[in-house]
């Protein structure tokens, strides 16, 4: 996959993308450091298409954690969803999704 080169966390800790630890605190700090990465990657539309696609149900993906990847699955189903709708995804994502700011956006 030669968009992952071009990836903002290629030099990051991996488990900093996975809020998995038992201590909330710790989950709630690695999502924020996560998106904080993914906000200013130039593929990030390319790691959400790549998380949906192969249904990822873990982890920060394109700036998305799962519950989160699930709305944009209710959506858009997985075979509609194509790169440019990812980048109109992530360049709206600012905080979290709002599924009514989405279906206004796309017309849905």
């Amino acid at each position: 996959m030669e968009w992952t080169e071009q990836a903002a966390c290629k030099n990051e800790l991996k488990e900093m993308f996975f809020c998995d630890s038992l201590d909330n605190k710790i989950n709630s700090y690695r999502q924020k450091y996560a998106k904080g990465i993914c906000r200013k990657c130039p593929v990030a539309a390319e790691c959400l298409m790549y998380a949906i696609g192969n249904n990822e149900s873990f982890g920060i993906w394109g700036s998305f954690a799962p519950k989160e990847r699930n709305v944009i699955l209710n959506l858009f189903p997985q075979d509609k969803l194509d790169i440019q709708t990812c980048k109109k995804i992530v360049n709206k994502e600012i905080k979290s999704i709002k599924a009514n700011l989405l279906k206004k956006e796309f017309g849905i």
